[in-house]
């Protein structure tokens, strides 16, 4: 054990284990400090690429469909997965702007 260890019940350390405590210089549980600007903003940018994602296997369906039905993928299809696979691809931004539309699904599938 540490010389400078500070003793603490077995409640408040199962208490800090179970929450977002640090301790501090003084070994007492504290808050992390706040996220910055930067954080924040490449958490954002990450969750708006897992859309982007999620939109992008979702287009998988109807590019199946189309080829199954002997249906041409109509260009906005194909600039829409694009658009979405640009995203996924894209450094972090601090402005996360809306997803490209999804097009109207093709006639025939």
């Amino acid at each position: 054990m540490p010389a400078d260890a500070v003793e603490i019940s077995d409640a408040l350390y199962n208490s800090v284990l179970s929450t977002s405590f640090i301790i501090d210089a003084n070994g007492l549980p504290a808050l992390p400090p706040p996220p910055s600007a930067t954080e924040l903003a490449a958490t954002a940018w990450v969750a708006y690429q897992y859309q982007a994602k999620v939109a992008l296997d979702a287009s998988d369906t109807t590019v199946l469909r189309c080829y199954e039905s002997g249906v041409t993928l109509p260009p906005e299809w194909s600039a829409y997965r694009k658009a979405l696979r640009a995203i996924l691809t894209a450094p972090v931004s601090a402005t996360v702007p809306a997803l490209p539309a999804k097009p109207a699904y093709p006639q025939g599938t």
